[in-house]
């Protein structure tokens, strides 16, 4: 069970998927809204910044050379320290999403779904990990074990390697993460191609792969659906639930 907002959530219970889900959107928004605030009060402060700076300069060549202290000054920079308050604030307010997470601190051992090394370490500087891990046959961020980073502290990035995998066996992961360990991938990113069945999901309102884990295909013979184009779905759905899946 988890306290967001006085209110309790048991995220891992079948009966509240949906609410799980709203949870998780609720959650992202939030920081993403943010992180924009974020980044357009740092805007902001470079700008008054400037013009305070514009106004000093102005102001001492008007007095030759000496500094006088103007209501204009006092103004701007009060804006300057409230807007410093406030963009502290929201990143005091983002950490504390992260940390206080619908699934903070969830362990490998708890994950429904394996994670590809591939995705975790998308970036393209991990690419000389990525080539070592895959000689050495390891595909998913569950199979890597200490052992795995012994002997490659020439790699470069490696303490950030390092550290993103720890990080990883200690359970904390970036949300998406979390929820890709839980409920796997969206629905309509390995259904992209199928818009019709892609309609008939967001109709049914599910969203991730999890959903489709007993669901009956065979029922969309009801929608028109052939049996040929239900056997591709199936096929789809079988597959990548028997690589995913844990």
């Amino acid at each position: 069970m988890v306290l967001i907002g006085g209110v309790m959530f048991n995220f891992f219970s079948r009966k509240n998927r949906n609410r799980e889900a709203d949870a998780v959107k609720e959650i992202e928004m939030v920081r993403d809204q943010a992180c924009q605030k974020i980044i357009y009060l740092e805007k902001e402060l470079e700008k008054k910044k400037w013009e305070l700076e514009k106004i000093k300069q102005e102001l001492k060549s008007r007095n030759n050379g000496e500094r006088v202290r103007t209501k204009q000054d006092e103004i701007i920079e009060k804006n300057l320290r409230d807007m410093k308050r406030e963009n502290d604030a929201l990143k005091e307010r983002v950490v504390l999403l992260e940390e206080k997470s619908i699934y903070n601190n969830l362990l490998p051992k708890e994950h429904s779904y394996k994670i590809a090394i591939e995705k975790y370490y998308s970036s393209s500087k991990y690419s000389p990990f990525l080539d070592y891990i895959q000689v050495r046959g390891k595909q998913f961020m569950c199979q890597l074990e200490p052992e795995d980073f012994k002997g490659i502290e020439e790699i470069k990035n490696y303490s950030e390697i390092l550290k993103i995998y720890e990080r990883f066996k200690s359970g904390k992961m970036d949300i998406e993460f979390k929820v890709l360990a839980q409920k796997g991938e969206k629905i309509g990113k390995i259904y992209s191609k199928n818009r019709k069945f892609m309609n008939y999901i967001a109709e049914c309102e599910m969203e991730f792969m999890d959903d489709l884990k007993e669901f009956n295909f065979y029922t969309l013979l009801e929608r028109d659906f052939k049996n040929e184009q239900i056997k591709e779905l199936v096929q789809k759905n079988d597959e990548y639930q028997n690589r995913f899946k844990r």
